[in-house]
């Protein structure tokens, strides 16, 4: 599909700056996209809306640091940026214990 090479320069950018704050109208100039028409395409290639997509990759950093380091949670949830409260309302550092 057209819009696959433009998905993948995305998740590419999302995963370069996992750390940062990634608003849809960061990702969609990425993309070189109009930021709607970036969230349509996105949910349809992907599966999932942008944020989820953000916040589920920063949990899976977050959760192979917390298997793979010694770092203390509020120091993963630092470097993970962003991820402060799960979608569920629940702490990250509640999440972990």
């Amino acid at each position: 599909m057209f819009h696959d090479l433009y998905m993948k320069t995305v998740v590419a950018y999302i995963e370069n700056h996992i750390a940062e704050k990634l608003h849809a109208r960061v990702l969609s100039d990425v993309a070189g996209y109009d930021e709607d028409y970036f969230r349509r395409v996105f949910r349809n290639a992907i599966g999932v809306p942008p944020a989820r997509y953000v916040e589920r990759r920063r949990l899976s950093h977050a959760a192979l640091h917390l298997r793979n380091s010694l770092r203390s949670v509020s120091n993963i949830a630092a470097l993970t940026s962003g991820l402060r409260q799960l979608s569920s309302g629940c702490s990250l550092q509640n999440w972990c214990m």
